[in-house]
């Protein structure tokens, strides 16, 4: 059985009944792939399935046949891949503790002496500021930023207070709060101004009113 679009284009065949007989005699019937599907279906007692110009697939089992047909309007996709950092931080979980504790108490990335498995952390995954990346990615980036907000505003509250009994140069600070400050607010005198906005806030009674 063949498709009218299969019909040749030449005049060597002749009109016959609901078909044509060809250059050797034969007769030869072309469908309609709407027609051959219904005279198959009528033949077989089944509802066949298009599989292509012609070609139809007939399921003796009613539920592979749904199964099947279900399947043809399927989208193919491709399974989620775990992420690169995801697999670092399972590797060396364990490295990455002692970072997490100091993020978490400071706020910032320590200097290379303030963490004593800083070379073993920057052999494993090239530096520190990766690591912290790496961490960022697994753990959640809006933590992080809280935790840093926080801390952030800890160091304000400290050098506000220091005011009433007079600041230390920068040079008096201890090593840890320097590098803090550096850290929040690159200059100690920009760290200075906003913790005097912030402890003359305090006399603002919208201020109060806002905090209570």
């Amino acid at each position: 059985m063949r498709l009218t679009v299969e019909a040749p284009l030449d005049s060597k065949t002749t009109p016959h009944g609901d078909g044509c007989l060809t250059r050797l005699g034969t007769f030869q019937k072309y469908y309609e792939q709407r027609e051959l599907r219904e005279w198959m279906d009528a033949i077989l007692g089944e509802a066949s399935v298009p599989a292509a110009p012609g070609v139809f697939y007939v399921f003796r089992d009613t539920d592979l046949r749904q199964s099947f047909v279900a399947s043809r309007y399927r989208r193919r996709s491709v399974a989620p891949r775990q992420r690169q950092s995801d697999i670092l931080f399972e590797q060396h979980k364990v490295l990455f503790e002692p970072l997490v504790a100091f993020l978490t108490d400071r706020g910032r990335l320590p200097d290379a002496a303030e963490l004593k498995e800083t070379s073993l952390i920057c052999e494993a995954v090239e530096s520190l500021n990766r690591a912290y990346s790496i961490i960022r990615r697994v753990t959640g980036e809006e933590e992080w930023s809280k935790i840093r907000e926080e801390r952030v505003q800890d160091l304000l509250i400290y050098l506000a207070l220091l005011r009433f009994e007079g600041r230390p140069r920068f040079s008096q600070l201890p090593q840890d709060l320097q590098l803090d400050v550096r850290a929040f607010f690159s200059r100690y005198t920009k760290a200075c101004e906003e913790a005097d906005a912030l402890l003359f806030s305090a006399g603002k009674k919208e201020m109060l009113h806002q905090a209570c």
